[in-house]
């Protein structure tokens, strides 16, 4: 049951960034990617904060924070798609608005 909630919420997420995405702010559609790159930082520095400060829980503090990068380059990813999408349109639009003329 717990892994269909996750699932139900991850792909929530990458529908929201998909909408967020097709606005016509650019900066809208960073803002998933950017709480989800300060909640790595976050994460990591939990991690060497509740520790000691050994190499072993800093490494462990960098490999956190690598793990949970991954979402972020995934909306990243999503964004640039989108994003270059409706760069395409507006551009086949304007060619079509021009060839009325």
């Amino acid at each position: 049951m717990r892994l269909l909630i996750i699932l139900a919420c991850l792909v929530g997420m990458l529908c929201l960034q998909i909408y967020l995405c097709q606005k016509k702010s650019k900066w809208i559609g960073l803002a998933l990617p950017a709480i989800s790159f300060i909640m790595s930082f976050v994460w990591s520095f939990n991690r060497i904060t509740y520790h000691d400060s050994s190499a072993m829980s800093i490494g462990g503090a960098i490999a956190i924070w690598l793990l949970y990068n991954i979402p972020t380059v995934i909306l990243l990813l999503i964004y640039f798609t989108c994003r270059d999408r409706n760069y395409r349109k507006k551009q086949i639009e304007k060619m079509n608005i021009q060839d009325l003329n």
